[in-house]
């Protein structure tokens, strides 16, 4: 027997939704967070459709939810419990804005889930959402500013106004849509035709990318088509952003310095030239995991070296090939990640900035003559982009900076060849890459 109903889902979906909703308030990544707790229930494919939905429409709303729920709380939602602050909002994002779940459905099952874990905390919730509800159980409108309409921290909303493209709010808009998703196919494994013709065989939808090689866009499929293509090797979950940034590297040649590998994505993509690819990542969890997941896909080689770069950690370079993809704000992904628009501050653009200076001088001492460097990051910020790039070409009199005249559909480039994507395309997040070249002397 079970506890589901139709378009509505059972107690689970919100039990696992509550936890991965506290661990992205603690600090924790959404992706990764879904990804943990959702592989610890069995929850349907509907229900996991559900529990995705809730979990990011509840992080895109935050704003308005924080707003909608103030007036009912005799205590500011700040002050409580993170289990009761997430399941508040959780029940009144379902109540609002999901045709599909009964209002009283959303609220019962939802305090249901914060009584398992905060059992003393479940009259309080209750008594809040119920009193929200006899009040007509809508979405507080707001004063009308953008970041009120969007849903952004007013400081996000004044900063890209003031720079609005063509498409006027269409880039405000653009971050409260679910992003699309797409793989990259690892192509001694399959070609991108019989990955889709697989996810169909499934009961899935998806269709070969148009503007990275070797991408697929996943249209409508169960999570778990995707997870079984990962593990068996096959593909890698990429944005198509990160796909065609990555091809703006002349890979041709190696040795191959990817200096921030993070999951190692970039590395595999890489490799699969044939040369040697050397993946360098500060933390020794994430070289675990990419050296597991890369015996799998990639058919080239890969040297997996753990180091911090922004320390001038020492390699044995120089190197002909360096891809640089730093760490940074990530504020051109809110759309995939949207807890990072909750938690960024001003400040920390000049703090990345200082990480990402560091790293690229690391990464420019080890750029052989004639050799060519790819400065990456998925932010749209000048201060984690421009001014990083032009900061280092200032002070390394050898290097020049050598424009993209040529880019793939979507991306945008600049006066001095930079190349950058925005999110108003809806199947970009936002990038930005510069490239280098050191003198043959």
């Amino acid at each position: 027997m079970t506890d589901a109903e139709p378009g509505v889902g059972g107690h689970a979906v919100r039990n696992v939704a509550l936890r991965v909703l506290a661990r992205v308030e603690n600090g924790r990544r959404s992706d990764r967070s879904l990804d943990q707790v959702m592989a610890r229930h069995r929850l349907d494919a509907r229900d996991r459709a559900l529990c995705t939905e809730i979990v990011y429409g509840t992080l895109r709303r935050q704003r308005t939810l924080d707003r909608t729920l103030t007036p009912y709380c005799k205590r500011r939602l700040a002050t409580l419990d993170v289990p009761v602050r997430v399941a508040l909002r959780m029940a009144a994002y379902q109540s609002a804005y999901l045709g599909s779940v009964p209002a009283h459905a959303a609220v019962h099952r939802s305090v249901e889930a914060l009584k398992r874990m905060m059992p003393r905390a479940a009259g309080l919730a209750n008594a809040v959402l119920r009193a929200w509800l006899r009040d007509g159980g809508a979405p507080d409108p707001g004063d009308g500013s953008l970041g009120q309409r969007f849903d952004l921290p007013d400081w996000l909303a004044e900063r890209w106004s003031a720079r609005l493209r063509a498409g006027g709010e269409e880039w405000l808009a653009a971050t409260l849509r679910p992003p699309h998703t797409y793989l990259w196919v690892s192509p001694d494994k399959a070609t991108p035709a019989e990955v889709v013709t697989r996810l169909e065989a499934a009961g899935g939808s998806a269709r070969v990318g148009e503007r990275a090689p070797g991408s697929v866009q996943v249209l409508d499929g169960e999570r778990e088509q995707v997870t079984t293509l990962i593990e068996e090797g096959i593909a890698l979950p990429r944005s198509e952003a990160a796909q065609l940034t990555t091809s703006l590297l002349d890979n041709e040649v190696a040795p191959i310095l990817d200096a921030c590998s993070g999951r190692g994505g970039k590395a595999r993509q890489m490799a699969q030239r044939g040369g040697l690819v050397v993946a360098i990542d500060n933390h020794a969890g994430r070289l675990r995991a990419s050296r597991a997941l890369t015996e799998r896909t990639a058919a080239g080689r890969i040297a997996w070296v753990q180091a911090d770069l922004a320390a001038a950690a020492p390699l044995r370079g120089p190197f002909p090939r360096i891809l640089v993809d730093v760490p940074c704000s990530g504020l051109g992904t809110i759309r995939r990640h949207p807890e990072i628009k909750w938690h960024a501050r001003p400040a920390d653009l000049q703090r990345h900035a200082a990480t990402q200076s560091a790293i690229l001088s690391t990464c420019l001492r080890q750029l052989a003559p004639a050799g060519q460097l790819l400065y990456v990051t998925c932010s749209t910020e000048a201060e984690e982009n421009e001014q990083v790039v032009e900061a280092a070409l200032a002070a390394d009199g050898g290097v020049v900076r050598s424009p993209i005249s040529a880019a793939p559909s979507g991306c945008v480039v600049d006066d001095v060849g930079d190349v950058r994507t925005y999110p108003e395309d809806p199947d970009l997040d936002g990038f930005y890459a510069a490239r280098m070249t050191r003198s043959a002397d």
